[in-house]
């Protein structure tokens, strides 16, 4: 089934070129990209990750040359044979390529793979070291590359035997169980397909560090065609709770809220628009007027923490006597030090470690510095959500942790769980940044 077309916010012009050999004449929106406009025609084989040349998720052949589709306008395609993923193989065969990306496992969770089998196809070497300079513009966080390349060098040689699939795993290796669909491009992840008519929601973020909403008009927001829900911190219950996925008991602080009149780092949530397209959601954000009042921000850890530094710091630092409070909230909501920026601690030991420090010979002691660092997940957190026929609500969600989630939402909605279904497909990696609940 295709994804549904979203109406569209801007005169769109008329296009024909030939996609996998089908002619198709349709319409695009005036510096749309070829990526968005293939998405749109149902060819979820076509991945849309960072959409500014990095990745390389999106590639697809424009005339037998490998583009990324992202940064190609789709007006350019114009008369032109684009071939995706779900084209590459003939006649029920697998090519090549696709092949010994079977046999040689070159992917894991296979969000990269086909832009890697488009790109690989047009390489004529079989050298590793160029091998690995030419894909240097397709990532892939799982593999660590050296199967990818292993795929590419037995393609290029010739040797492309895939394991036949066996029902019994005694003694043999056993293909990954979705790598057909994965080398051909199928709708496997979360965003590759919603239901017909599905509506959009974009979240209006916080500009500022620390900031209060003094008011906030949506009026013009709701006037918008094609706006169908404006939602604020009044439309919401306030209800502290964690976004890390553990189990019952949480043992994290219960430091979110859905929507909150105060702000507490840049890029908090504010507002939430649903709408008919994407494109008149994030319209609608810009409409959307918020009076703030700006607050003091420490954006050093240490001095976030204010007069406990001095007891729990060895080093002679400056204290700030008095920082501004994330959480200034009566209630403790498992915040550790709520009046320090405390959000928790972790201590370990074993045995006695006063008598143990005493005793020792050396004692060293250290200060760390570690720079912020993202998962780097290929596949963006991506959720589609609809009420079934029987009044169920059912979360299709690129999620580690569909239990928690299910969980979490029948708290904040007063919901029984068997009113709530929580559906994981396939995930273009995780690495546990998908174990958080966004």
């Amino acid at each position: 089934m295709r994804p549904y077309r979203s109406p569209p916010i801007m005169p769109m012009l008329p296009i024909s070129f030939t996609v996998n050999d089908r002619p198709t004449e349709t319409t695009c929106a005036p510096g749309g990209s070829l990526l968005r406009l293939l998405r749109s025609e149902g060819w979820a084989g076509v991945h849309q990750v960072c959409e500014s040349g990095d990745c390389g998720s999106c590639t697809v052949w424009v005339d037998g040359q490998p583009v990324h589709s992202c940064l190609y306008p789709a007006l350019r395609a114009q008369g032109k044979a684009i071939t995706t993923i779900e084209g590459v193989a003939q006649d029920g065969q697998l090519s090549p390529m696709q092949s010994a990306f079977l046999d040689h496992q070159g992917f894991q969770c296979g969000f990269c793979t086909p832009g890697m089998i488009l790109s690989c196809t047009a390489l004529e070497t079989t050298d590793e070291a160029e091998i690995r300079a030419a894909m240097d513009g397709n990532m892939c966080r799982c593999t660590g590359y050296q199967t990818i390349v292993e795929s590419v060098v037995a393609a290029k040689n010739g040797h492309a035997q895939p394991t036949p699939v066996t029902t019994s795993g005694v003694g043999q290796s056993v293909p990954k169980q979705d790598g057909p669909k994965i080398v051909t491009g199928q709708p496997i992840y979360t965003g590759d397909w919603a239901p017909p008519a599905t509506l959009h929601m974009q979240v209006l973020r916080s500009p500022h560090s620390h900031a209060r909403i003094r008011s906030i008009d949506t009026t013009k927001a709701q006037a918008l065609p094609g706006v169908q829900l404006v939602l604020t911190h009044q439309d919401v219950p306030r209800i502290a709770y964690s976004t890390a996925g553990h189990g019952e008991p949480v043992p994290d602080p219960h430091d979110h809220y859905l929507l909150d009149a105060k702000l507490r780092f840049v890029g908090d949530r504010v507002a939430a628009v649903v709408a008919d397209s994407a494109a008149i959601a994030t319209r609608a954000c810009e409409l959307i007027e918020v009076d703030y009042e700006v607050l003091p921000a420490v954006l050093d850890p240490l001095q976030a923490i204010g007069d406990k530094l001095r007891e729990a710091w060895p080093e002679d630092l400056p204290v700030c006597e008095h920082p501004p409070l994330v959480h200034d909230e009566p209630e403790s909501y498992q915040i550790a030090d709520a009046a320090h920026n405390i959000s928790g601690k972790v201590t370990l030991g074993a045995g006695d470690v006063a008598t143990g420090l005493a005793e020792a010979e050396i004692v060293l002691t250290h200060t760390y510095h570690l720079p912020a660092c993202q998962h780097f997940h290929l596949e963006p957190h991506a959720c589609t959500t609809w009420l079934d026929e029987d009044g169920i609500l059912v979360v299709r969600s690129s999620t580690q942790v569909p239990f928690y989630c299910q969980n979490l939402l029948c708290k904040l909605f007063e919901l029984p769980k068997e009113k709530v279904r929580v559906y994981k497909p396939n995930i273009g990696g995780g690495f546990g940044n998908k174990q958080d609940m966004l």
